[in-house]
């Protein structure tokens, strides 16, 4: 449950993967300090996801990735992997699990409307999620932008790196469109 309320500091599987790994470590030494002080009060207590949304930032994630020794090349070979597995034996299941909020697809529709009723400019929409995992997730939502206006991770090295932090860079790439961000 923890991890759910701190998805907001993650922005890639790397950060999942170091910030699982310290939500059980913290866990482990705070089991054995009671432990040791045969189950009384005080003691270690660990992180709370407040404090994680709060302190979280590139930096000290970047500190638990060197700690952990968690090599982002590894970690997303294997995310895909999984990724590519999970699709290929259960498509359904992959999709009920990864599609946006309601409202998030909600906010897509609205702006495709608006691009197809007038000149507006055109909606891209612009994830951390591979392009071929972000797909079949529209397909199903009925969403439909073209294939060269969905950007993923995979397109380009600007997207390997932390996304929200650099749609200015991408916007500016794609001057006069709208990017959305999933």
């Amino acid at each position: 449950a923890k991890l759910r309320q701190i998805r907001a500091s993650m922005t890639s599987e790397v950060d999942a993967v170091v910030l699982v790994r310290l939500l059980v470590e913290e866990a482990i030494v705070s089991i054995k300090d009671r432990e040791l002080r045969g189950g009384s009060g005080g003691g270690y207590r660990p992180l709370t996801a407040g404090e994680a949304n709060e302190n979280l930032d590139k930096d000290r994630l970047k500190i638990l990735q060197d700690r952990y020794k968690a090599s982002p090349v590894t970690i997303q070979e294997t995310y895909a992997r999984i990724m590519d597995k999970w699709k290929e034996e259960d498509l359904n299941g992959f999709i009920d699990q990864t599609v946006p909020y309601p409202h998030v697809t909600d906010s897509f529709r609205a702006k495709l409307s608006g691009e197809e009723k007038s000149n507006a400019a055109k909606v891209y929409i612009v994830s951390e999620m591979r392009t071929e995992d972000i797909v079949p997730i529209l397909s199903h939502l009925r969403i439909n932008v073209p294939y060269e206006r969905v950007l993923g991770r995979d397109l380009d090295d600007i997207f390997r790196i932390d996304m929200r932090t650099d749609l200015d860079a991408i916007q500016n790439q794609n001057i006069g469109s709208e990017l959305v961000y999933i």
